[in-house]
């Protein structure tokens, strides 16, 4: 999911301005996940920029390994957004089945910064989709709960975790099966 970890240049969205506020994004897959980081105070036009494509025509390299199965153990560089196994990754199996390596897990970083000019905005972390359990740390500190899920959008504000003006960490783990039986159960039953 990540090339060599690369700067997040702010930039206003086509024909606008860059005011007030600003988003970052990242869309990084298991599955499908996009994360956004947003810079934004109320009733002020939000800006979304991401850390990563928006789906397989503008994917972003980041750095990746996969925990077991075929290619894990390595760091290298992945798409996102993609799926790990589509790539070679891990093991290509989604239903229930018991001789699956339920450990299976998906490692992202990405390095991004924050422009200086966003100090005292809130940050925000937004996931578009991710399949199944995922974690995010910035700068080694936990952004918040493990999200068990799928494909629906969910957030951490990240305002303190940042380092304006500096280069900032995000690790991102994504679990193919997810620690809550019911989730799996939801997911994974035809």
């Amino acid at each position: 999911m990540n090339e060599t970890p690369g700067r997040l240049q702010i930039s206003p969205a086509p024909g606008r301005s860059l005011r007030r506020g600003a988003w970052l994004n990242l869309t990084r897959c298991l599955y499908f996940l996009a994360l956004f980081a947003s810079f934004s105070l109320p009733a002020e036009e939000t800006l979304r920029q991401y850390l990563s494509g928006h789906g397989k025509d503008d994917a972003v390299p980041w750095k990746f390994q996969c925990t077991t199965g075929a290619n894990s153990g390595f760091w290298t560089n992945l798409p996102v957004p993609s799926h790990w196994d589509m790539q070679g990754f891990g093991s290509l199996n989604y239903h229930k089945d018991p001789t699956n390596a339920f450990d299976e897990k998906g490692l992202y970083e990405r390095e991004f910064s924050v422009p200086t000019n966003l100090l005292g905005k809130r940050i925000f972390l937004i996931f578009e989709g991710s399949m199944t359990d995922t974690s995010a740390k910035v700068n080694g500190q936990s952004a918040g709960p493990t999200h068990q899920g799928s494909f629906y959008q969910f957030r951490y504000e990240i305002t303190p975790l940042v380092k304006f003006g500096e280069t900032n960490l995000l690790e991102v783990t994504v679990a193919k099966y997810s620690a809550n039986k019911s989730v799996n159960n939801a997911e994974r039953t035809s």
